[in-house]
């Protein structure tokens, strides 16, 4: 999925959720999980190539291992407490879950890339290069 789409609607969401809460605090939070949780890419490019880049051509290649950690379904359920205790939160896991959302269905023949259980397992090998036995 490109930026711009995440950034179009985390900025949806963060208006919505300004309007709902009044909360620019909780807004600005919405907006940024929605959108700088692709600041992994950046550190999967590193880890993968030991270059720094900003090009989105770049970064979105696919390569032998995935270090995604920003992108891990698990984080969901993690959350799911941390939401009912804290409800007021419920905008910024939307923003998390819309973006993972929107990810697997920009790449759904390779679905398991979002369990980070998945790629620990396989020694974080990208799921396109692991072998199925």
């Amino acid at each position: 999925m490109r930026s711009i789409h995440h950034q179009i609607i985390s900025l949806i969401l963060a208006i919505l959720c300004y309007w709902r809460t009044g909360s620019i605090f909780i807004s600005f939070l919405t907006f940024f999980i929605g959108v700088f949780i692709d600041i992994d890419h950046g550190l999967d490019y590193y880890l993968g190539c030991r270059k720094i880049t900003l090009s989105p051509t770049e970064l979105s290649k696919d390569r032998e291992k995935s270090y995604l950690i920003f992108h891990a379904v698990e984080y969901i359920l993690f959350s799911v407490p941390i939401i009912i205790i804290f409800p007021y939160y419920l905008p910024v896991f939307l923003s998390y879950f819309i973006h993972l959302v929107m990810d697997c269905f920009s790449n759904v023949n390779i679905l398991f890339r979002y369990f980070i259980a998945y790629r620990i397992v396989n020694n974080w090998k990208n799921p396109k290069y692991v072998e199925v036995v």
